[in-house]
């Protein structure tokens, strides 16, 4: 590889890592730590604006991981609009982050993962479970809007799967108090 094609490539490594940096977020400060990136292979193809990073890739930033047999980066005008991570038969897609206001760890287990960045969408495909502490959600298809903090869950009629939930007590007792005004 020549150096001026390898240098193209690592500014286009830096453009990528940069958006993703201020897109994937947990906490408010994990957009100002670095990403790191991990795979037995990358292909940045800058016509069709991906980056596909094959065999056992791992990515973190701050409080994010994310691991998948394959996780492909898809950027428009520079900056991340979707990311797509796939497990395989031996291990899932993964997706941990950090809540804010110390709420713990939440993990998320699927077949595919697929975050569109700019609706700020998190769908889960296939054999999804979601935890947090005190809390299980099971199902075939989870979607969760990060900017309305909705979930919309579904199981699987075919196979006769439904959502499954499990709540311990306490968090179950916190959620019938009255709110404070």
């Amino acid at each position: 590889m020549s150096y001026k094609k390898f240098n193209t490539v690592a500014i286009s490594f830096f453009i990528i890592f940069q958006s993703l940096s201020v897109y994937v977020q947990a906490l408010k400060s994990d957009k100002e730590k670095p990403l790191y990136c991990s795979a037995d292979s990358v292909v940045v193809d800058q016509n069709a604006d991906t980056s596909v990073f094959t065999g056992n890739v791992k990515m973190t930033q701050g409080s994010v991981q994310v691991k998948g047999n394959i996780v492909k980066l898809y950027t428009q005008d520079k900056k991340i609009a979707k990311i797509v991570v796939l497990g395989n038969k031996k291990q899932q897609a993964y997706y941990a982050e950090e809540e804010d206001n110390n709420q713990g760890l939440v993990k998320a287990w699927a077949d595919a993962i697929i975050y569109d960045i700019k609706a700020d969408i998190i769908k889960l495909e296939d054999n999804v479970t979601i935890t947090r502490p005190n809390e299980t959600l099971t199902g075939k298809f989870i979607q969760y809007d990060k900017e309305k903090r909705r979930v919309n869950a579904y199981g699987d009629n075919e196979h006769k799967q439904q959502v499954e939930i499990i709540l311990q007590p306490q968090v179950i007792k916190s959620s019938l108090k009255p709110k404070k005004k």
